[in-house]
């Protein structure tokens, strides 16, 4: 069963979300809303607009997890280092299931050590989603794994994030670790959006 919740009840003012192109080669953004009236809603642009097209999703948490709507752009108003959008959210929100959530590559160097230890191991993050990441790990211990602390840099803010590791592919230089973010999906998708938006300067 499908969870619908009417779109007006979660775009409320100063929510994170992020907009991204209806197909599957589109850009993405990311935008704060700013203003949520009877048809539509307006955004203001925190990263570079990169999206073709006037068909979108867009994605919003909220304390009950992750919602995307499909909307229409009405119009796009550009300046340097921002801008305004006015969206028309086009039906009911529904919620995205976890394991289903897409994965954006990056390139963004983290740290992290097992709960309970007091030594943090260095790796890259080289994708991630709003509900967790895959670690290259070039140097790799003999140590288990399960939960962890990630500690990720994105601008001048530094997050701490709890992960648990669900699978680790190991070789001969390197482990590849699989991991799941425990934190609640507020925290969680205003770090990735932030992360989108570093990411995307």
């Amino acid at each position: 069963m499908i969870d619908y919740v009417p779109w007006r009840n979660i775009m409320i003012p100063d929510a994170v979300i992020v907009m991204k192109s209806a197909g599957r080669d589109g850009g993405m953004t990311v935008g704060l809303v700013d203003k949520v009236g009877r048809k539509t809603v307006g955004v203001r642009l925190l990263s570079n607009w990169d999206i073709d097209g006037n068909q979108i999703d867009i994605s919003v948490a909220t304390d009950n997890g992750l919602y995307s709507i499909p909307a229409e752009i009405k119009k796009v108003n550009l300046v340097n280092g921002g801008g305004y959008v006015t969206l028309v959210p086009l039906s009911q929100a529904a919620k995205i299931d976890k394991r289903k959530a897409e994965r954006y590559s990056i390139a963004l160097p983290v740290l992290f050590r097992p709960i309970g230890g007091d030594r943090f191991y260095e790796g890259i993050m080289d994708d991630i989603s709003w509900a967790g990441c895959r670690i290259i790990w070039a140097s790799p211990d003999d140590i288990h794994l399960n939960k962890i602390i990630l500690r990720i840099k994105v601008g001048k803010k530094v997050e701490d994030i709890l992960g648990r590791v669900v699978w680790r592919r190991r070789g001969e230089r390197k482990d590849i670790l699989g991991v799941e973010f425990l934190e609640h999906t507020s925290k969680l998708f205003r770090v990735f959006s932030d992360i989108v938006e570093t990411e995307s300067k």
